[in-house]
């Protein structure tokens, strides 16, 4: 056995039982079991594990707060972890050396057990009203993880252990689902937020690069900016209409006509927008958008349209509360023909909503 290691233990044997004698005891055995269980997949020695049950036994080593704390900066220990993981170097250079990189691994694997807290904290008391603070620290969780997956894959590239490279390919698989399962619970979550009055379009972004489904980060961005004026200007020229109507300047029918020009010009433009912003490699001739960059696409535009279905149906019905029902009909009908020539260009980026939903 190394000396180090020979050093370890003795150490670890010295330590008096009363420091591992904490009434909580027993549900950290549990979680060194779990994590033991874990590190095997990787092919760490189990001499590396037998020392690391002497950090681990510490109540503070394992605490939700310990977790966060290196979890949340983690991306800096990236650096260390070849040293741990590869096992290219059979030794380790000192006791600290091995201890850090136990702590790495502690957090590591509390990754997708964070990234569930916190889904749970931002998500889960008002689904409709996330703390955008908890929402960040969520994304940047899980791109900790996703950065850490990269890394472990090109760590084993080229790697002589053929029985090693397969636990360790099995391992960043079962750590890549974990990630994927919390970030589909946040599409999710993102999704049902579109029925609410919460502005989602900055979250969906980051899902949508945090998934690596975007062809900028810039481009993501300057979409958010663009869609959110459309929807306020949009918003603030349909308000003036109603209040024109309400005060008899303008007829009812002439509300219509004005109201669905309005929404026409807004939808159409922000077709050829979105066409341009997220799909610079489209195929022309078939309107065939690659995945990676259609699914932002989709995602942020349709979340914006339905937003904007929903302000649209709003004022359409309060400026016609007071006209009779076969005159409101009628007005319906004439807004849902003019209101179909602006859907076929978002019909052609998939979004698919109904004209009957847009008038109501």
């Amino acid at each position: 056995m190394d000396s180090w290691i020979i050093q370890l233990v003795n150490e670890y044997k010295s330590v008096p039982e009363s420091m591992r004698a904490y009434s909580s005891l027993d549900a950290y055995d549990s979680r060194i079991y779990d994590l033991k269980r874990e590190v095997d997949r990787i092919g760490l020695r189990p001499e590396i594990m037998r020392i690391s049950a002497k950090d681990l036994n510490q109540p503070k080593a394992l605490s939700a707060a310990g977790i966060v704390k290196h979890t949340s900066g983690l991306s800096s220990n990236i650096a260390r972890l070849p040293t741990m993981l590869s096992r290219m170097h059979r030794t380790f250079d000192t006791v600290a050396a091995i201890r850090s990189s136990i702590t790495d691994i502690n957090a590591v694997l509390g990754i997708p057990e964070r990234a569930r807290a916190l889904y749970a904290a931002s998500f889960g008391a008002d689904p409709a009203d996330p703390d955008d603070d908890t929402v960040q620290q969520l994304f940047a969780a899980l791109a900790d993880g996703t950065a850490i997956a990269d890394r472990l894959t090109e760590l084993i590239e080229g790697r002589p252990e053929p029985s090693e490279v397969v636990r360790q390919r099995d391992f960043i698989k079962h750590f890549r689902a974990e990630l994927d399962a919390v970030g589909d619970q946040c599409v999710s979550a993102i999704e049902a937020l579109l029925g609410s009055t919460h502005d989602p379009l900055r979250v969906i972004a980051s899902i949508s690069r945090l998934r690596q489904l975007r062809p900028t980060t810039d481009a993501q961005s300057e979409a958010a900016v663009l869609l959110g004026c459309r929807r306020d200007s949009l918003r603030e020229t349909l308000q003036q209409l109603r209040r024109k109507a309400s005060h008899h300047k303008i007829t009812r029918a002439a509300f219509v006509t004005e109201a669905v020009s309005a929404l026409r010009e807004t939808l159409t433009t922000t077709a050829l927008q979105a066409e341009i912003l997220f799909c610079p490699t489209l195929a022309s001739e078939h309107k065939t958008y690659p995945a990676r960059v259609a699914t932002p696409a989709m995602a942020m535009t349709s979340a914006w349209t339905r937003g904007v279905t929903r302000m649209f149906r709003a004022e359409f019905t309060a400026a016609l509360r007071d006209v009779p029902a076969d005159v409101a009909e009628s007005m319906r009908q004439m807004a849902g023909r003019a209101v179909s020539d602006a859907v076929g260009p978002l019909g052609e980026l998939g979004l698919g909503f109904s004209v009957g939903l847009l008038v109501g």
